[in-house]
């Protein structure tokens, strides 16, 4: 989706976790397609983290016309058998923080 929004002209902005080995990924791709990208590390789990990530980018001028969010887990199954643990991680996240 990143690249499709990017192929239709958008200047693209990556909040990803810090030392996410995978970031280049996307930054590769993105730079194929002769695209600017910005990338901003946060744990977007955490609150205090995530509300310091969006200064930083407001900060640099940007005013984002779009939010793709990509964040997350998933837990396959019929939701009612599924354990109170696997409910929590997916609506809550894995050890985050949200104070």
């Amino acid at each position: 989706m990143t690249c499709a929004l990017a192929e239709a002209g958008a200047s693209i902005i990556s909040i990803q976790l810090a030392n996410d080995p995978n970031t280049h990924v996307l930054v590769d791709a993105i730079k194929a397609l002769n695209r600017p990208i910005s990338v901003f590390e946060c744990n977007v789990g955490n609150s205090k983290s995530l509300r310091a990530t969006f200064a930083q980018i407001w900060a640099t001028g940007v005013v984002p016309d779009i939010l793709l969010n990509c964040a997350g887990i998933v837990r396959r199954g019929k939701a009612e058998e599924m354990a109170d643990e696997d409910i929590d991680a997916v609506c809550w996240g894995l050890g985050n923080n949200y104070n």
